[in-house]
């Protein structure tokens, strides 16, 4: 009588495990996700952003079922990084009961510039003509002055900041008048 008990037993166990895998299977799935820049100091830009990586997820379905892209994060932590060009880890975060299968690539060739701001005075143009009995006597300009921040390279390449004053129809009488930009 035990043996059939034990056999009961074990034969219930099988057929649980059977069902349990067949109905929940583990599968894989891939996300192609932005990868995060942490610990970035503050005196430097990174120079490309996006980037994406390709992450390959093991779980049970009933798991990955429920996640998406955005519950899985890929990162390189800059922290002490300096201006230039380094080779970075990527590290990936999975949900929980998730396993970490593949990440494509493994590291990362990040660029870093200095994070610099520069003044540049604003240079007004006019995109369209002027009706003839008018004429611009002044052009006052507040602010004249605009800060730019970023990276020293981008900032090193810009020769002047415009801004574009565009007449209105209505501008046929002499007068002061006052245009957004």
């Amino acid at each position: 009588n035990n043996f059939i008990k034990v056999l009961a037993c074990v034969a219930a166990f099988s057929l649980w495990l059977y069902v349990m895998s067949d109905q929940n299977p583990s599968i894989n799935r891939v996300y192609t996700i932005n990868l995060e820049k942490r610990n970035v100091p503050s005196t430097l830009v990174v120079m490309n952003n996006q980037i994406t990586v390709r992450v390959k997820v093991s779980a049970a379905r009933s798991v990955l079922s429920d996640v998406s892209s955005s519950d899985i994060r890929a990162y390189v932590d800059l922290t002490g990084i300096e201006k230039g060009t380094h080779e970075k880890q990527i590290f990936v975060a999975v949900p929980p009961d998730g396993q970490l299968l593949e990440v494509a690539p493994e590291s990362v060739s990040i660029v870093t510039d200095s994070r610099i701001g520069r003044n540049f005075p604003i240079n007004v143009r006019f995109d369209s003509q002027l009706p003839e009995e008018l004429t611009v006597r002044t052009v006052s300009l507040v602010p004249n002055v605009v800060t730019v921040h970023g990276a020293e390279s981008t900032i090193d390449r810009i020769d002047q900041i415009e801004a574009i004053c565009s007449f209105d129809r209505n501008m046929r009488n002499k007068g002061q008048y006052t245009i957004n930009i």
